[in-house]
């Protein structure tokens, strides 16, 4: 067995990254007649990396699935085949259609003006190129370098993000100005650095760190190229399939904080009959010569203050907001149950003729006659997955206030630890937090000696 190490640490050597090791390796190699560097971000600027499709997911879902802990942008299966097939050039692929790609063309995952500024940049002699992204090179690095090869890209260097174990980096802008230093002091005679980015507020930042650069007399130019953020979708099918399985392992390593999911209505549209539109046409005046719209006119489903709310939209030209008193399913079909307390309707323009003066400002609350009104149309439902709201039962209890309640001469730090005593004990007997248990937490309230607990502490 090896004795233990007892070294100091400041003995220790420096830590050093594996990209500094590249670039050691890239400059022993070559020339240092650099006189330019150009570097490029990788998602949505050079690769159109696939976010979660919003036609299938809700926001709610959405931003828990892009989070560290289910893992979308630390998961390498979300650039990985069968959901990211990108095998280069072919010419037997058929294109796609938009939002839901299964082709293997690697044209249809880069964008095509940033791949052309990239390869313009690697051709010249005196330009050092880089890629530089913020995505974990533990986790990313082989299969972007993969994906790079199917473009024929060779930078000079690929950087991935590294975190120092006892300093890591708290954002990606701090890892990447970082590497930026470090590679404009291993070139000292570059004078001129480009950088193409997505994000605004990434290209903002970086625009006015760089000009800072210039102003103390390190370069000569400094530019950001913002990039119009460039998405690819996955398929559909497949997409699903990788969502789910994220969501499970998710929920194999917390058990006890699974996410849960549920099935949330997007939007909802009644496709109204030809007759239907004749009878609104006649109701709202619309003159008679006036052509029925080209599209299907839809009855869209919006939820408004007072109630569930149909709008009418024909040609953008009428726009005839209605409150639906009910609705029910034909030949017995399933559909949206739409009430409201009260029946009247809502006329909000005609035609292109502007709003009369007299009427008030608030277009939403002018009330007419109840109508009786039937009409007829096909609905559609578009739904999609969301994380799954709390019944009023599992919502958590204001235990502080129950506390007052009960000891109403509790306050400030008093009051903090009573509620994290209360937390303790709740813990301790086993009883969630939770609506359900709301004559169970009390009983616990009403029993514990807050105030001499305070006191004896």
């Amino acid at each position: 067995m090896s004795p233990p190490n007892h070294s100091d640490p400041a003995e220790q050597p420096p830590f050093l990254f594996a990209y500094e090791n590249d670039l050691t390796a890239a400059l022993a190699s070559e020339t240092l007649d650099y006189r330019s560097v150009k570097i490029f971000d990788f998602d949505n600027t050079l690769f159109k990396s696939p976010l979660p499709n919003p036609r299938l997911w809700h926001h709610s879902l959405a931003g828990r699935l892009m989070s560290p802990e289910v893992g979308w942008f630390h998961d390498v299966r979300t650039l990985s085949e069968p959901f990211v097939v990108c095998r280069g050039e072919t010419t037997d692929q058929v294109p796609s259609r938009r939002g839901s790609s299964n082709s293997s063309n690697a044209a249809h995952w880069f964008a095509a003006n940033v791949l052309h500024e990239a390869r313009t940049a690697i051709a010249a002699s005196d330009t050092f190129t880089v890629l530089l992204t913020g995505r974990l090179r533990s986790v990313y690095y082989a299969r972007i370098v993969e994906l790079l090869t199917t473009q024929q890209l060779q930078f000079n260097m690929v950087i991935l993000r590294e975190n120092n174990p006892s300093a890591p980096y708290p954002t990606t802008m701090t890892f990447k100005k970082d590497c930026v230093q470090r590679l404009l002091s291993a070139l000292p005679l570059v004078r001129t650095l480009t950088l193409w980015e997505d994000r605004p507020a990434h290209a903002a930042q970086f625009q006015a760190w760089l000009e800072d650069i210039r102003a103390c007399g390190r370069l000569d130019q400094a530019a950001v190229v913002h990039v119009k953020p460039n998405v690819h979708y996955m398929a559909l099918a497949q997409e699903k399939q990788l969502v789910h399985a994220l969501i499970a392992d998710y929920n194999a390593r917390t058990p006890r904080k699974p996410l849960q999911t549920e099935t949330r209505l997007l939007r909802a549209s009644l496709h109204l009959s030809a007759a239907s539109i004749t009878k609104l046409y006649t109701l709202f005046d619309v003159p008679a010569d006036h052509p029925l719209p080209s599209q299907p006119a839809n009855l869209v489903v919006k939820k408004m203050p007072a109630a569930e709310c149909l709008a009418l939209t024909a040609r953008q030209r009428e726009r005839i907001r209605l409150t639906a008193t009910r609705g029910r399913p034909v030949h017995g079909r399933p559909t949206v149950l739409l009430t409201s307390n009260r029946p009247h309707f809502h006329v909000l323009y005609h035609m292109n003729a502007p709003l009369p003066a007299a009427l008030p400002k608030d277009k939403d609350s002018l009330p007419t006659v109840a109508t009786r009104l039937r009409i007829m149309g096909a609905l559609r439902l578009q739904t999609v997955l969301g994380v799954r709201q709390p019944s009023d039962e599992d919502k958590p209890l204001p235990v502080g206030q129950m506390i007052v309640q009960q000891h109403p001469r509790l306050h400030g730090k008093a009051l903090q630890q009573a509620c994290i005593r209360l937390s303790q004990e709740l813990k301790a007997r086993g009883i969630a937090n939770r609506r359900a248990n709301a004559e169970q937490v009390k009983q616990v309230v009403v029993a514990l000696d807050f105030e001499s607990h305070n006191k004896n502490t």
